[in-house]
């Protein structure tokens, strides 16, 4: 059995039932696969470099105080937060459990609460036996809300006390274990979560540029293909991807590629035109945006002719 492969069962064994392991060389992305997010990987990896040498000194008092590393990722859907963190985690061998926030969230009066404080203590456990890890916290607004909210019942606000002691608790540690909280809502978390995290990162939408080099390297990559080529350039498209995210587009290409691969086989090579992406684009900009449009639209029986497409372009 390969040393990753111990790590992965040991991890397995204290921590698989909180969210998904990341062993780094399973994971697939790199770092150099990401196109744009300059500032974001700067600054990123500027964390793990500071988690790796914090793993080689921990056992020297180097530090004369005790540093937290923790660090708060912000931004929409689709912007890189998650594909980001793994992929310096595979650039730094380490790896990762991705924490489902809501799956810590219990209907039973004080299970969240157990859920949370096992979930720490159990990964107190595996860093002092195996080192470095990284928590990474997937909508951590789903466990970390602001307590003030008159929204908010009083099982969430003792969630939300017990996440932050047990957050200290860890952080006090002196472990090697980097810990990211994601947000797509900053707006909603409590106020002391803010200042748990050491590092804090906004991810933006990607402006017009970046989507331009987001589309040519999709676009380059099939054309190297043997089984399909492309018949258009970025910037005849650059129109169709307005209010989209760069996994928006990787997934628009992903769509492309099945519905001309299904609809041309037989074809020396199956080609993806202008017409396939108008319609794969729509269908992930559907996917995002047509429930907002639904709740707009007063008469919710009446068929939205934006999205008629839905009913003749099928996978």
């Amino acid at each position: 059995m390969s040393n990753w492969n111990i790590i992965k069962s040991e991890m397995e064994k204290y921590l698989e039932r909180y969210g998904e392991i990341y062993i780094p060389d399973t994971i697939e992305k790199s770092v150099d696969d990401l196109i744009g997010l300059e500032k974001e990987k700067k600054f990123l990896d500027s964390f793990f470099m500071a988690l790796k040498d914090y793993e080689k000194n921990k056992d020297q008092n180097l530090f004369p105080i005790n540093v937290k590393l923790s660090a708060l990722l912000i931004g929409p859907p689709g912007t890189g937060k998650t594909t980001l963190t793994l992929a310096l985690a595979k650039k730094y061998q380490i790896p990762v459990l991705v924490v489902f926030s809501n799956t810590l969230i219990a209907s039973l009066l004080g299970e969240s609460l157990n859920r949370i404080r096992n979930l720490i203590r159990q990964s107190e456990k595996y860093s002092k036996e195996q080192g470095v890890m990284i928590l990474f916290f997937d909508e951590i607004d789903a466990i970390s809300s602001e307590r003030a909210s008159q929204h908010e019942v009083g099982e969430i606000k003792r969630t939300v006390v017990s996440f932050l002691q047990e957050l200290d608790f860890l952080l006090e540690k002196k472990l090697p274990i980097g810990i990211i909280g994601a947000t797509n809502h900053p707006e909603q978390l409590d106020r002391a979560v803010w200042r748990r995290f050491t590092y804090k990162l906004e991810f933006s939408m990607p402006d017009t540029q970046l989507k331009l080099e987001i589309l040519r390297y999709f676009i380059n990559k099939i054309k190297k293909s043997k089984n399909f080529s492309i018949n258009f350039e970025p910037e005849s498209v650059i129109e169709l991807t307005e209010g989209c995210t760069g996994a928006d587009i990787e997934r628009a290409f992903e769509i492309a590629l099945l519905y001309s691969y299904r609809n041309q086989k037989g074809s020396s090579k199956n080609q993806i035109t202008v017409d396939i992406f108008t319609e794969s684009i729509s269908l992930v900009k559907g996917e995002n945006f047509n429930y907002y449009q639904s709740s707009k639209n007063k008469n919710t029986n009446k068929k939205n002719d934006d999205y008629s497409y839905l009913d003749n372009f099928s996978l």
